[in-house]
């Protein structure tokens, strides 16, 4: 996707959570493991709420914000889904997963940080400020949960 105003973003960042989402339920119900099924449970339920408050904010930012021009930083800085050409996702332990997610996670912290130095808009700034501190909280949110989860 060719990412060209903040409203691209939004669109851009709903449907890499709502992908996110899908594999880790899709997972989750193919898992032998419950504590893994209860791991890709809880990330498929918080990547799918991130989706629903993207298209929130689609809905509720005004129009001056969301077609403000960005500059293309995923073309320079491709966003890299879960790697698993060397080994299936279906394999992986709760702790290689939760690296993964927070990897993808700190992926689009750092298109936001760019998003951030770059918008000259007080609404388009105001944007890119909420969506860099709710994916800050929620990828902290899930790591935390996730490893209270790896304890038990």
């Amino acid at each position: 996707m060719k990412i060209k105003t903040l409203r691209d973003v939004l669109s851009w960042t709903q449907s890499f959570h709502q992908e996110l989402s899908n594999t880790f339920k899709e997972l989750g119900d193919t898992s032998d493991s419950t504590r893994l099924q209860l791991l890709l449970e809880y990330l498929a339920e918080q990547e799918q709420s991130l989706a629903n408050v993207m298209d929130e904010f689609e809905e509720t930012t005004s129009e001056n914000a969301l077609n403000t021009w960005c500059y293309d930083f995923l073309a320079n800085n491709p966003i890299q889904m879960i790697d698993t050409s060397e080994k299936p996702l279906s394999q992986w332990n709760t702790t290689e997963i939760i690296n993964a997610v927070e990897k993808q996670h700190n992926q689009v912290i750092s298109l936001y940080r760019h998003l951030l130095g770059h918008v000259e808009t007080p609404s388009a700034t105001d944007l890119v400020k909420k969506l860099l501190n709710l994916e800050e909280h929620e990828a902290m949110k899930m790591t935390q949960s996730a490893n209270r989860l790896e304890d038990l």
